[in-house]
């Protein structure tokens, strides 16, 4: 809702300083005459190619963003173990209920349903949509270790600093 507000407002900021430019050029134009009506054709369709030509590669780079493959990983809160589902989202797919979709094909240590008390947080919805609507590059299903034991699968050790330490910080000490 937010992302459409924006939207609108930066519609309006252009069309309004717009319409500035074209009465400033106009008064200009009238002054100069036919060739300075010729110059303004000149320049307002420069204008337009350039204007055209931005939102095409805007465009094409947010095509771009939301074709990448996002990977899912179970990890674990009280250790530096985690599991990557073997399948990766497209961006543009995300949702909560593909996740739990994807989360509902993992192989289980008994026959039913998963049960992970993050996916039911306003943390976790928030987390998919800022996977989805920025540069966020995973989705991470905080698990304890009692709702890793429902599953069949092997919790190997995350590679490089865990997400909770900063950059350049080392943790052998």
């Amino acid at each position: 809702m937010f992302e459409i507000i924006g939207f609108i407002a930066s519609i309006l900021t252009i069309v309004t300083s717009g319409l500035a430019f074209y009465q400033a050029r106009k008064a200009y134009v009238q002054a100069k005459g036919a060739k300075g009506k010729a110059l303004e054709a000149e320049a307002q369709a420069r204008l337009a190619e350039a204007e055209a030509r931005r939102t095409r590669e805007e465009a094409e780079a947010e095509r771009r963003r939301l074709r990448e493959e996002v990977p899912i990983v179970l990890r674990l809160e009280n250790d530096d173990r985690e599991w990557r589902l073997p399948v990766e989202v497209p961006r543009a797919l995300l949702s909560r209920a593909e996740i739990q979709g994807l989360l509902g094909v993992v192989p289980m240590k008994k026959k039913g349903f998963y049960d992970i008390a993050y996916v039911a947080t306003e943390d976790f919805h928030r987390m998919v949509r800022r996977v989805r609507n920025e540069d966020t590059r995973e989705v991470v299903i905080k698990i304890t270790d009692e709702e890793a034991e429902q599953f069949a699968v092997e919790f190997t050790p995350i590679a490089g600093p865990s997400a909770d330490e900063a950059p350049g910080e080392d943790s052998s000490t």
